[in-house]
């Protein structure tokens, strides 16, 4: 979907027009106590799989470090640690994406596709049938997506509309958890004779380290062995 008109686009639609009406007028005074003028600003999504968390961050056009704006519960979920690499694994991916659809007449109220198979992916999962259609949605069941129930994923359409609007398609970085402390150690020792998953979760931790520690997302791109690293 071409993002010109994005949202004059998307209103045409009634779930959305009816979004609009309930959330509009409070999203925007959200945004106009951060000094955000003309909806213009980056979106970024951060989920953690075990915890079943959703965490919406913004950032100001002019300003390098993002502010958490709100945590959505998954209202299901379904699969265990570890990345997708097949179709009908009921796995939810883990690592480092975009949306890049919006579907307004989802049967999941209204959802938000997440780019799986990226780079990434598909250097690892099935070659001939990686699964695929993943989305941030509403309702309360799920395999492989992320349900955060009707009325959460309304906040996150529209602000996720608002953001490809103004030119920039929001980031979304899946987890298995948290990527640190006791949930960490948790994960790592409870896989601890898989090498190739604990090399990649170790690959994901320090996009993770990095943002904790700047709340500003750098450049991620993926070599030629399917890694993900800091460009910056």
């Amino acid at each position: 979907m071409g993002l010109d008109n994005l949202l004059q686009k998307q209103l045409l639609y009634e779930r959305v027009a009816n979004a609009y009406k309930a959330k509009s007028a409070m999203l925007d005074s959200i945004l106009v106590e951060k000094s955000i003028k003309n909806r213009n600003f980056r979106f970024f999504i951060r989920v953690f799989k075990k915890e079943q968390i959703l965490e919406a961050w913004i950032k100001h056009p002019e300003k390098a470090r993002y502010e958490l704006l709100s945590k959505y519960n998954f209202t299901g979920s379904s699969g265990n640690a570890g990345p997708k690499r097949k179709s009908g694994d009921g796995q939810i991916p883990e690592g480092i994406y975009q949306i890049t659809n919006f579907n307004p007449l989802s049967a999941f109220h209204l959802s938000l596709r997440v780019n799986y198979p990226n780079i990434a992916d598909t250097h690892w999962a099935d070659s001939e049938n990686p699964g695929g259609d993943i989305y941030l949605h509403g309702g309360n069941t799920s395999t492989g997506c992320i349900p955060v129930g009707d009325d959460c994923i309304e906040e996150l359409y529209l602000l996720s509309v608002y953001a490809a609007d103004a030119g920039h398609l929001p980031d979304v970085h899946i987890y298995p958890t948290i990527m640190a402390g006791a949930a960490f150690n948790s994960l790592i020792t409870g896989h601890k004779n898989n090498i190739h998953l604990i090399n990649f979760w170790h690959k994901l931790k320090a996009i993770f380290d990095d943002f904790e520690q700047t709340n500003a997302l750098k450049s991620i791109k993926t070599d030629q062995k399917g890694h993900y690293y800091l460009a910056d």
